[in-house]
């Protein structure tokens, strides 16, 4: 599986003008990254004749020192503070880039949870840098010194024509070894600047250790030369042009105030002052304008973490390192944690001293049943003595005490008000009326209305 090093640029772009959470915490990042120098006072006590009786230099001296110090101790908390809103800008571009941003609040939360791991990682990285600055630096020394033992040793006089050879060769030595310092720096610089990259996401993202993001790392690294050197080379660019609108901006804050302060040997209190608000200012204005970069390039490494992991064979989709292993799962563990069906025939039947709640698993009760409940508790006793009511006598229940009152004798009345009975209704109008003898000749056939007779 190839990664496509194009879709992943124009995605990086997108989701840091989308989100505007991944702006803000860019923003928190490249001002804790940034270095606030609160001595920058040109002149004060550098032109100054050491030797001189001039009180000032002394007490000028002595400020931009403390200043210094203050400016250093600033650093090393920014350093540390740094750690948590870097771990928070992973995990914000990494949920953004499935549409699920987080507020501020969460992206500090996951941040701070991951910390500490990240600032281990980050020391033991400034670690191996120092060390290869070292050996470096030990090569160079080595490379320059046979150098100039060779050009001075190569003379046998001390005339003007050796001298001049001496010092070409000395120069021409020194360009060599510069030249090949450069060959060597680079790669390393990259390589190592690679690996720090991935192994930070692994961290923050897999929730793995400094030893185990550094291994995850270098094997995404090794695994995916091509990518790695593609993204590194659209980075160097992308820092030429910032870095050089940065330092635009920069000279143009400075140089008014070198002109103001320069003037005289001593710039006083006042040069001080504005030396400071000078370094704020600078800090701000910087900070801004690698505001974007900055969260663009964690936006970036965190796609293509993504990418890489699913890409490197070994690793799942999730991105955590795991080489596949020969096993019936290809690696991975038994997907069934119940362990296997019951052989044919079913289950075995329970265990007669089990004491788990399958049925027939309970012990028997002891001979004679089970013992009687406990004195002065157990269920209430029964009714006094003769038990409860016996059922009722034959013809039923008996009546409740002042029940319904019988019926009056001989029985009920028929109303008083219309003797005979309800008057029949009356007709409709129109109709005919009411047959002669009433009620009883429209019972009766041969009572009431003549028949008609032919």
């Amino acid at each position: 599986m190839t990664v496509n090093i194009g879709g992943i640029l124009s995605q990086s772009v997108q989701v840091i003008f989308k989100h505007r959470v991944l702006l803000v915490l860019g923003l928190i990042v490249t001002l804790l990254s940034g270095f606030i120098s609160l001595s920058n006072t040109p002149g004060a006590g550098l032109n100054r004749n050491p030797y001189s009786s001039d009180s000032g230099a002394p007490a000028a001296l002595g400020a931009a020192g403390c200043l210094g110090c203050v400016s250093f101790l600033i650093y090393i908390g920014f350093f540390v503070l740094r750690a948590a809103f870097e771990a928070g800008l992973i995990f914000a571009a990494d949920e953004s880039s499935r549409d699920h941003p987080p507020t501020l609040a969460q992206a500090w939360q996951a941040g701070r949870a991951r910390m500490w791991p990240l600032l281990g990682f980050n020391l033991i990285f400034a670690a191996l840098v120092f060390v290869v600055v070292i050996v470096l630096a030990i090569i160079v020394f080595v490379l320059a010194g046979g150098t100039l033992m060779a050009a001075f040793g190569s003379g046998n006089s001390y005339n003007s024509d050796n001298g001049s050879g001496a010092a070409a060769g000395v120069l021409g030595g020194l360009a060599l070894c510069f030249c090949c310092l450069l060959v060597v720096l680079i790669p390393v610089a990259a390589l190592l600047g690679a690996i720090l990259q991935l192994g930070e996401r692994a961290i923050v993202l897999d929730m793995q250790g400094p030893g185990q993001a550094w291994s995850t790392g270098w094997r995404l690294t090794r695994a995916n030369l091509g990518s790695i050197a593609a993204i590194i080379l659209v980075e160097i660019v992308v820092g030429i042009v910032v870095g050089i609108f940065v330092g635009i901006i920069s000279l143009a804050f400075t140089l008014p105030f070198a002109a103001i302060t320069g003037r005289g040997s001593d710039p006083g209190a006042l040069g001080i002052v504005l030396g400071i608000v000078l370094g704020i200012v600078l800090w701000l204005v910087t900070s801004a304008l690698a505001a974007i970069p900055g969260a663009w390039n964690a936006t970036l490494w965190t796609l293509l973490y993504r990418a890489l992991a699913q890409a490197t064979p070994g690793a799942p989709a999730g991105g955590v390192w795991a080489p596949a292993a020969a096993g019936p799962y290809g690696g991975y563990t038994n997907p069934n944690p119940y362990g296997a069906p019951p052989a044919p025939g079913g289950y075995p039947p329970p265990d007669p001293g089990a004491t788990h709640h399958l049925p027939g698993a309970y012990p028997p009760p002891a001979p004679g049943g089970y013992p009687p409940p406990p004195a002065g508790g157990g269920y209430a006793p029964p009714p006094a003595p003769g038990g409860y009511p016996p059922p009722p006598a034959p013809g039923g229940y008996p009546t409740s005490p002042g029940g319904y009152a019988p019926p009056p004798a001989p029985g009920y009345t028929t109303p008083g008000q219309y003797p005979g009975g309800y008057p029949p209704p009356a007709p409709p109008p129109g109709g005919n009326p009411p047959p002669p003898g009433g009620e009883q000749a429209r019972r009766d056939p041969g009572a009431g209305w003549p028949s008609s007779g032919t």
